[in-house]
């Protein structure tokens, strides 16, 4: 349920590009064919990836295997310059709300805490730093009124926010956010879209799933298309934008 139980903290060795991605070859365990196959991508320092495609396309591979929780076939993945292992504190996941399990026994508050321990470890107190930022976050995506309230009882639009203030918790210079707008109330959706621009501000990396990546025109700075784990031109994804042209915005 909680990822990045690995504290390893190492000094950038690139600090302008926040992801790397080259000729990356990920199978899952259970089957022969290929999830992502020969997938290259570069995600500046600062900038917004929308990865766009159809279901099982990839996209939710490619992020998972980002976060280290699925390993490559072969390929290279690098975060500011470093191997996955080398900078957990540094990458923050966001899954589908129908990865998490729901009816575990733990409230508001502790979830989004659980985000703060890619830095503490799991055996150390509490700190009030720690206490500071999950009522900051809570604050920021409303939720501070239902922080004791089990996270089985929430709804949907409720469950996305709180997974996203564990992810703002962590203080991640990149986020990779798998659809973080699918199935959401308007509220909701208008309190993300309100965080997503912050951090943009805040010079902050995103990589964001999305089956429409229309709501993001102003946010995206590129977007990438997979289909059957290849990369393919955007304009077979059915999205070809004005704004974008081989998958970069023009400024």
């Amino acid at each position: 349920m909680f990822h990045y139980g690995g504290r390893h903290h190492h000094a950038k060795a690139d600090a302008s590009v926040a992801l790397h991605v080259q000729d990356l070859v990920v199978s899952y365990p259970d089957r022969e064919e290929r999830a992502l196959d020969g997938v290259s991508l570069d995600v500046s320092a600062g900038s917004c990836l929308a990865l766009i495609g159809p279901n099982g396309s990839g996209k939710s591979t490619l992020c998972k295997s980002v976060a280290g929780l699925l390993r490559p076939r072969s390929g290279v993945i690098r975060i500011f310059g470093l191997p996955v292992g080398g900078c957990h504190h540094r990458t923050a996941y966001l899954p589908q709300r129908t990865e998490i399990e729901w009816p575990f026994p733990v409230d508001v508050r502790r979830f989004v805490l659980a985000g703060r321990y890619v830095h503490r470890g799991w055996l150390r107190r509490v700190t009030d730093a720690d206490r500071a930022f999950v009522s900051g976050a809570l604050s920021d995506l409303g939720l501070t009124s239902i922080a004791d309230r089990p996270i089985g009882d929430l709804s949907g639009g409720q469950q996305q926010r709180v997974m996203l203030a564990r992810a703002l918790v962590q203080q991640a210079e990149l986020l990779l956010l798998d659809e973080p707008l699918n199935a959401v109330d308007a509220e909701t959706r208008d309190v993300i879209l309100r965080v997503l621009s912050r951090l943009r501000r805040e010079g902050r990396s995103v990589v964001i799933v999305t089956h429409d990546p229309d709501w993001g025109e102003d946010l995206f700075d590129a977007v990438v298309c997979l289909q059957a784990g290849r990369q393919v031109d955007v304009n077979a994804c059915g999205h070809g934008h004005a704004g974008h042209h081989g998958g970069h915005r023009h400024h």
